[in-house]
């Protein structure tokens, strides 16, 4: 007879507890161990890769069955997947410091760029050739007569203008190389926001549809590459969705939304007095206006830094030509002029002055013409009034030609009326006055309305600001026509002395600062501003790199940790392989017994 020894329980629902349960429980603990090895294997194949988040894996205790009233057992265990060990929290915080990061990054290398440009405190920046160039009109004060004297101050004039326009010319170059990096932004955020739609649907295809339960590893980390280079070009928010899905977002809406995305396209428009590109939705045309990234950055570096220095320089060279030349204008040279025309022209020769399109605007005032006959020495000297009061008949360049003024107003002769020389108008709308013999001359004096100064008339600097500032040609060529005088041609040197304490008087156009001053501020501004977002730069990049550390901390990999994982699940399967073991020799025993 033979006995055969068979023990068995039952599980609810007729399963039978045996020796091949307890061979199936170490079975599943051999699964997990290949797991977890596998996972620890793919962190450390993966610890020096960028944005990489380390995963592991998710085990739970399987189900636990009653065996009657007072027993119960377990089956095991059961991976419930492999998860990524991340914060998200921390993640958008990341993000958001990141969009910091490039904002200010941004912002202090153009505020850089634009301080390098004034070059302030070097052998060729403005305030040092602005001295230089005021300095020689003291040389006229000493030598009068001496031509050199003057062709000195005509060439350090030429030189400040040269220098003026160069750095115009280099803020523009720097003003369109921010512009062509936002207009690169548009098809880098395009291809950031068409990355993250299309992963997203990749990454639900395998932990939603598949029900597998484990995050979709790699393509999560691309996701979260395709994210925070998206974060560094614009502020966003991220919201997760069910099965893996995130939802990305921005201050003007949507950009990544249930399969649906927001793309952008880049437009022409005028901001702060210059052309660049502003980048808007392709689907209804607003305005993308992020607060942080790059790209706010690169807005706020073109818009304002970059274009607000540009424009106050050109604020600076036009209060220097027109204030400047008000004062030259006023005064004679050595030597008086046979023939002048006027540097600007007019819209409309019948339009009052100071509507007619000219760069600078008169005021009511009055100027004075004097002739002189070279043989007999005689001067006369007339006076043209200016109205530009809005009351009555205005001056016009046509009523400085032929003054059909009411004499009501007590209002001057046009040039016209002045004996001995010729005023015109000629075809492209300047005004031109002549000699009517080669034995006279003319010049101009005591202009209070700075008419001649707004018209281009016996002025020094030619141009209407910084792009275009230079010296006439007639006191290059010759220099006689500086004009130092102010008591009649050739007299005195009264007018020099006006024109060389210029730098510092005070301007009623400015607010009473003197263009010395108005530079300064200028200069100083720009230095600050640079300093300030240097460190500001640097404060932004601490707190992120304390962040990145933080996030490595949890979602890094680390080798020591990730090794000891590795023996943990090593043994984990050796263990479980010798349950597989003892249950086979207990199998083998029950095998025996039944021979």
């Amino acid at each position: 007879m033979v006995f055969v020894l068979v023990l068995r329980s039952h599980f609810p629902g007729g399963e039978t507890m045996s020796l091949s349960s307890a061979m199936n429980v170490a079975s599943l603990g051999m699964r997990a161990a290949e797991i977890g090895v596998h996972t620890a294997g793919q962190n450390l194949a993966n610890s020096n890769t960028p944005d990489y988040v380390r995963s592991r894996v998710v085990l739970e205790t399987g189900p636990t069955y009653a065996l009657n009233t007072r027993m119960a057992t377990g089956t095991g265990v059961v991976v419930e997947g492999v998860k990524q060990v991340v914060d998200q929290y921390l993640m958008q915080r990341m993000r958001d410091a990141g969009s910091d990061v490039a904002d200010s990054a941004t912002d202090a290398y153009y505020r850089s760029s634009v301080e390098t440009i004034i070059g302030e405190l070097t052998e060729s920046d403005i305030s040092s050739l602005m001295n230089d160039f005021f300095g020689s009109i003291n040389g006229v004060l000493n030598q009068p007569e001496d031509l050199s004297v003057r062709q000195n101050v005509a060439m350090r004039g030429r030189g400040l203008a040269e220098l003026i326009q160069n750095k115009e010319r280099q803020t523009m170059e720097l003003f369109n190389d921010a512009d062509k990096r936002v207009g690169d932004m548009v098809p880098e955020m395009n291809e950031k926001i068409q990355t993250i739609s299309e992963l997203n649907q990749k990454i639900a295809g395998i932990e939603l549809v598949d029900g597998s339960g484990s995050d979709a590893v790699g393509l999560r980390d691309q996701r979260d590459t395709a994210i925070r280079e998206l974060s560094e070009i614009i502020n966003i928010d991220v919201v997760q969705a069910d099965g893996g899905v995130v939802n990305v977002y921005c201050d003007d809406g949507y950009l990544v939304y249930n399969g649906e995305t927001r793309e952008v396209m880049a437009k022409e428009v005028e901001t702060n007095g210059l052309v660049g590109t502003q980048i808007v939705f392709t689907h209804d045309k607003q305005p993308l206006q992020p607060r942080a990234g790059e790209l706010a950055g690169l807005l706020e570096a073109r818009d304002e830094t970059i274009a607000g220095f540009y424009n106050e320089l050109d604020d600076y060279a036009k209060t220097l030509i027109y204030e400047f030349n008000k004062i030259f204008s006023g005064g004679q040279g050595l030597n008086g002029y046979s023939e002048l025309t006027s540097e600007f022209s007019v819209d409309e020769p019948e339009e009052a002055l100071n509507k007619a399109g000219l760069p600078f605007t008169p005021e009511t005032g009055s100027f004075k013409v004097l002739v002189t006959n070279n043989v007999t020495g005689d001067t006369t000297e007339e006076t043209i009034d200016i109205n530009l009061t809005g009351l009555g008949e205005q001056a016009s360049m046509q009523d400085l030609v032929d003054n059909r003024m009411s004499t009501f107003y007590n209002l001057a002769e046009d040039l016209n009326d002045i004996e001995g020389i010729t005023a015109s108008i000629n075809l492209q709308n300047q005004l031109v006055i002549e000699a009517d013999s080669e034995d006279l001359e003319f010049a101009f004096a005591d202009d209070t309305s700075g008419v001649l100064a707004a018209m281009g008339i016996n002025t020094f600097f030619s141009g209407i600001g910084s792009g275009d500032i230079g010296i006439n040609d007639y006191i290059s060529d010759d220099p006689s026509k500086f004009a130092a005088s102010s008591g009649g041609i050739g007299q005195d040197t009264e007018n020099a002395i006006k024109l060389a304490g210029f730098p510092d008087t005070e301007l009623a156009s400015k607010g009473d600062v003197s263009i010395a001053t108005f530079y300064e501020t200028m200069v100083v501004t720009i230095a600050m501003g640079s300093n300030t977002a240097a460190i500001q730069s640097e404060s932004d990049a601490i707190y992120y790199e304390t962040l990145v550390g933080e996030h490595q901390s949890i979602s890094g990999v680390n080798v020591d940790e990730e090794t000891l994982n590795l023996l943990d699940f090593q043994k984990m399967y050796q263990a479980n392989a010798r349950v597989v073991s003892t249950v086979q020799t207990l199998l083998d025993v029950l095998l025996n017994l039944g021979r």
